[in-house]
C-alpha cells in the first residue's frame, strides 16, 4: 500500500530499519522492487538512511542494486548524498556501478566531492 507520501509501506520499514517488518511485507507477496511516487525502492530508503543490516537483507531477497529511481539515482547515489559511508563500502563490495549518472549526468564520486566528503571519495576510487 502507498503512504500519503508515496512510499510503499515496504519503503518506509526499510527506511526506518525495522528487518523483521520488512520480511514481514516480502512473505506477504510484496516485490521487493515496488517503487513509490518517484521511483525509489526500499533499497533506496535503506541506502539513504543508513540501514546497513536492511540493505544487507534487501539484497540478500533479490533486491537489485543498480536500480534507478525517476531522477536515475542509485542507491549508491542516495548512500553517498546521505554520507552512510557503511553503506557505500557494502554497495561497492556488491559490485554496484560506480559510474552510474543520474539525469543530470552526476556520478555518486560528484556527490561525495560537493559534499567534501575524503573519506567517501577513497572508498569509490580504490
Amino acid at each position: 500500500a502507498q503512504t500519503t507520501y508515496g512510499c510503499s509501506d515496504l519503503m518506509q520499514a526499510a527506511g526506518a530499519g525495522n528487518i523483521n517488518m520488512v520480511e514481514f511485507f516480502l512473505e506477504k507477496g510484496f516485490p521487493v522492487s515496488t517503487t513509490g511516487d518517484d521511483g525509489s525502492t526500499a533499497l533506496h530508503c535503506a541506502a539513504r538512511a543508513g540501514q546497513t543490516a536492511t540493505v544487507e537483507y534487501l539484497v540478500h531477497r533479490g533486491a537489485p542494486i543498480e536500480v534507478q529511481n525517476d531522477r536515475l539515482r542509485t542507491p549508491l547515489h542516495e548512500a553517498v548524498s546521505s554520507r552512510t559511508r557503511t553503506i557505500v563500502a557494502l554497495l561497492i563490495r556488491l559490485g554496484t556501478n560506480i559510474r552510474a549518472r543520474d539525469f543530470k549526468g552526476r556520478t555518486p564520486i560528484h556527490y561525495s566531492v560537493q559534499g567534501d566528503d575524503v573519506e567517501i571519495t577513497r572508498l569509490i576510487i580504490e
